[in-house]
């Protein structure tokens, strides 16, 4: 998984699990995610590298992983982004922001019923608007810039060795 001791292993129901710890953006608390089970973990053709990974998680009080906190399952994304790269909170955010702008005059086009649907969703957003809800969002360890030398090689892990 690489180095980030916001990320700690543990063990728990003899499997190998990892405990997130968020501390949230402008604040001073910290949130401890346990991962569960994974919902996408890629398999990438390089020895080291970004990757994407989300976990179906569940919220607990500490490190060890042991004692649920409430009882919501979330989904985790453990994301590598660009030192100035916004979050996915960050982009839906804004999204939010601009439909709430969004004048009668640009959706009076359409039939009466669909302008009706059209102001239902836009008064009540986020909860009407089908974007999974983020919850949290944190910037953890930051990520060097890649070298302008790095170059993808396919053919790293091939078994043909010269």
């Amino acid at each position: 998984m690489g180095y980030d001791p916001t990320v700690h292993h543990i063990l728990f129901e003899d499997k190998i699990h990892y405990v997130y710890e968020l501390t949230l953006k402008n604040s001073t608390e910290t949130l401890y995610f346990q991962t569960m089970k994974t919902i996408f973990n890629p398999w990438i053709v390089c020895i080291s590298g970004r990757k994407t990974r989300v976990w179906r998680a569940i919220q607990v009080t500490g490190m060890d992983g042991l004692e649920e906190k409430g009882d919501k399952k979330v989904v985790l994304k453990d994301v590598w982004l660009d030192k100035d790269s916004p979050t996915e909170k960050e982009n839906q955010d804004l999204i939010y922001g601009d439909l709430q702008h969004i004048r009668k005059e640009k959706y009076e086009w359409l039939k009466e019923k669909y302008q009706k649907r059209v102001k239902d969703t836009l008064a009540n957003i986020p909860d009407s608007f089908p974007l999974m809800q983020i919850l949290h969002d944190a910037r953890r360890v930051g990520c060097k810039e890649r070298s302008k030398k790095a170059l993808p090689d396919c053919t790293i892990l091939s078994s043909a060795v010269p």
